[in-house]
C-alpha cells in the first residue's frame, strides 16, 4: 500500500474525512514546498544518512546501507540464538548426566543409561531447533550465511533456503531478511552468491537468475565444443558481433539458452525459478536443463547469426546512401540499429526475442528504400513512431525511480518489443508482425502496468 492511499484511508477511518484523487492532484500542483513530506534517515547513533522528498528513490540511494543493516541484525540474532540453544543444551545435559550418575554410578554406562542419554539429547536438539524457530520463517538447525562465488547448490540446512528470516531489532521493531540467490556479473564463468536482501521484490527480481547462474555452472559448455558445430559463414558473422571473446560471445548464447529453457520448465512443471528454493527441485530442474542446453544454444546461434547477417547489409546500404535529403533518417536507422545490436546484446535481450532480430534489421532497410522514394511520408511515419517510443521511454525511467516489480518489468520489456513491431508494420508490412500492433496497442499496455 502507497503513502497516499495509507493517508486517505486513515483520514477516512479517523476522521471521517473523505480524500479523492482530485484532491491529490491538486495538493501536488499548488502546495508549497516547504509543506511538502520530507524523509531523514539516522543511523543507530542517531547520525543522517539521507535526507529527500521521494521515498523510493531515498530507498535506492540508501539501498546498500539498508541491506548491510538487515544483515547485521539478523547475523547478530542467528548467533544470540544459537548461543542461547547452545547454552540450554549443554545446562540440560549436565543434569541429565548428574542425575544419572546419582541413579547408579556403577551401570551408567549400560543400555539403560545410554537410551536416556539419547532421549535427553534429543530434547536438548528440540529444544535449540525450537529456539531457532522464533526468530526465523523455517525450523532450521543452525544459522544461514552468506555465501560467495557460489558454483553450487549452497549449504543451508536441511538443503533449503528459506523464504525469509527474522529478528527482532532495535526498539523492538521486527528486522526481516530475504535470502536469495543473486547471479554474479560475469562474462566467463557462471557462479552466483547467497545474500540476505532487505526487501521480497529485490529477492522476486534476482532469485531467478542466480538459480539459472548454479544450473548452467553445473552444466558447462566448452567454447571450443559450441564453436565446433559453426560452419564457416556462421564464424565469419560471429567475429562481427560486438563482443571482446569467443568465450564471452559462447556464455551469453548459453545464458539466453538457459533463460529460455528456464521459461519452458516452468510452463511444463508449473514451478517458478523464482521460488525454487530446495535442493531436490533444484537437482532436478539441472538435470533436465543439462539434456537440453546444447541443442538450445544451437538454435540460438542460429538466430544470432540471422541478426549479424541483416546488420551487415543494413550497414551496407547506409553506407552507401549519400543523400542530402535523408541525413537525419540514416541517422536514426543508424542509432536503432546500434542499439539492437549492442555489446552484449544476447545477454541483455530478451531471448525469445532474439528469433525477431533480423527481421527487425531488415525493416530498417526496407525503410530506407521507402524514404529515398518519399521521403516525407518517411517522416510522417517516423513520427508515429517517436511518439510512442517517447511513451515507453518514459515510463522506463518513471519506473526506475520504483521499487522493482517483476510483473511491471515483463510489461514495458513488452511494450519495447510492441515498438520494433510498430516500425515492422509501418516500413515493412512485407515482412508480417509478430502479433496485432498499433500505437493504441501500446499505450493500453503502458496504462495496464502494475503501479507505475
Amino acid at each position: 500500500m502507497s503513502f497516499q492511499q495509507a493517508f486517505t484511508q486513515a483520514a477516512q477511518q479517523l476522521r471521517q474525512v473523505e480524500i479523492t484523487d482530485e484532491d491529490w492532484d491538486q495538493a501536488q500542483e499548488n502546495l508549497p514546498e516547504h509543506m511538502r513530506m520530507g524523509f531523514s534517515v539516522l543511523d543507530a547513533r542517531g547520525n543522517k544518512l539521507g535526507r529527500g522528498r521521494n521515498l523510493i528513490v531515498l530507498q535506492r540511494q540508501l539501498a546498500k546501507q539498508s541491506e548491510a543493516a538487515v544483515r547485521s541484525a539478523v547475523r547478530g540474532a542467528l548467533a544470540a540464538a544459537m548461543d542461547e540453544a547452545r547454552s540450554k543444551k549443554s545446562a540440560k545435559s549436565k543434569r541429565a548426566n548428574g542425575a544419572h550418575e546419582s541413579h547408579n554410578g556403577v551401570h551408567r554406562a549400560a543400555g539403560a543409561n545410554g537410551s536416556a542419554g539419547a532421549h535427553n539429547g534429543a530434547r536438548a536438539n528440540k529444544s535449540a531447533a525450537n529456539t531457532f524457530a522464533t526468530i526465523t520463517s523455517q525450523s532450521l538447525t543452525s544459522p544461514l550465511k552468506e555465501q560467495t562465488n557460489l558454483v553450487d547448490w549452497p549449504e543451508v540446512p536441511q538443503g533449503v533456503i528459506p523464504q525469509q528470516i527474522e529478528s527482532a531489532g532495535r526498539a523492538g521493531l521486527l528486522v526481516r531478511g530475504y535470502p536469495t540467490l543473486v547471479a554474479q556479473p560475469t562474462s566467463k564463468a557462471f557462479k552466483a552468491d547467497l545474500k540476505i536482501l532487505a526487501d521480497v521484490n529485490s529477492q522476486l527480481a534476482q532469485h531467478a537468475e542466480g538459480v539459472l547462474a548454479l544450473a548452467l555452472a553445473r552444466t558447462p559448455l566448452e567454447t571450443a565444443r559450441v564453436t565446433s558445430r559453426w560452419n564457416a559463414k556462421r564464424s565469419l558473422f560471429m567475429v562481427s558481433a560486438p563482443y571482446k571473446s569467443t568465450d564471452t560471445l559462447v556464455s551469453d548464447l548459453c545464458l539466453a539458452a538457459g533463460r529460455l529453457l528456464a521459461q519452458q520448465w516452468s510452463r511444463e512443471t508449473g514451478h517458478n525459478l523464482a521460488q525454487l528454493r530446495d535442493r531436490k527441485d533444484f537437482e532436478l530442474f539441472a538435470s533436465w536443463l543439462r539434456d537440453r542446453l546444447e541443442d538450445q544454444v544451437e538454435i540460438i546461434a542460429a538466430q544470432v547469426e540471422a541478426a549479424l547477417e541483416a546488420k551487415g547489409q543494413l550497414d551496407k546500404a547506409v553506407g552507401r546512401n549519400t543523400s542530402l535529403a535523408l541525413l537525419d533518417t540514416l541517422q536514426e536507422i543508424r542509432e536503432q540499429a546500434a542499439a539492437l545490436i549492442a555489446p552484449r546484446f544476447i545477454a541483455d535481450a530478451d531471448p525469445a526475442q532474439l528469433a525477431h532480430y533480423g527481421r527487425y534489421l531488415k525493416s530498417l532497410a526496407y525503410r530506407l528504400e521507402k524514404a529515398a522514394a518519399s521521403p516525407s511520408q518517411d517522416a510522417a511515419l517516423a513520427y508515429q513512431v517517436r511518439e510512442i517510443e517517447g511513451q515507453v521511454s518514459d515510463a522506463v525511467e518513471h519506473a526506475k525511480g520504483l521499487p522493482a516489480n517483476p510483473a511491471r518489468a515483463a510489461v514495458l520489456r513488452q511494450a519495447q518489443n510492441m515498438v520494433w513491431e510498430l516500425r515492422v508494420s509501418l516500413f515493412a508490412q512485407q515482412l508480417g508482425t509478430a502479433h496485432k500492433v498499433s500505437a493504441k496497442r501500446i499505450s493500453r499496455l503502458l496504462a495496464s502496468a502494475p503501479a507505475l
